[in-house]
């Protein structure tokens, strides 16, 4: 399937990566469950869908795993996330155009919008 042509917005994007490894977060089945909990409620619901990571395919380019393994790192992971910092809508130099909260202690993106 490589070279690989997606038209994003108004771009022409080329992926002409050669190696390929099992997708990192549906372990190469190409599909991922989301689990959603209602706030204050026992309610738990979980859906289906095509990985939104390989678009499906159980295969990362290493453009897409390069993209997971920085998203992966941008996040806090600190059990405590109530000590966090606001940062407003184009002002922050982490890349983040909305606004968003930093965690005081690790300075990592504990929360966007």
């Amino acid at each position: 399937m490589n070279p690989v042509n997606k038209i994003l917005g108004k771009g022409l994007r080329f992926d002409v990566s050669r190696n390929n490894t099992p997708c990192k977060v549906c372990k190469g089945t190409g599909k991922q469950t989301t689990t959603i909990t209602t706030w204050g409620s026992d309610k738990v619901e979980k859906f289906e869908s095509n990985c939104v990571w390989c678009n499906g395919t159980g295969q990362m380019t290493e453009q897409q795993l390069g993209n997971y393994n920085y998203d992966k790192n941008m996040w806090c992971k600190c059990k405590d996330k109530t000590d966090a910092y606001y940062v407003p809508d184009g002002v922050c130099r982490c890349g983040i155009g909305k606004h968003h909260y930093h965690c005081n202690k690790c300075k990592k993106v504990t929360q966007v919008g």
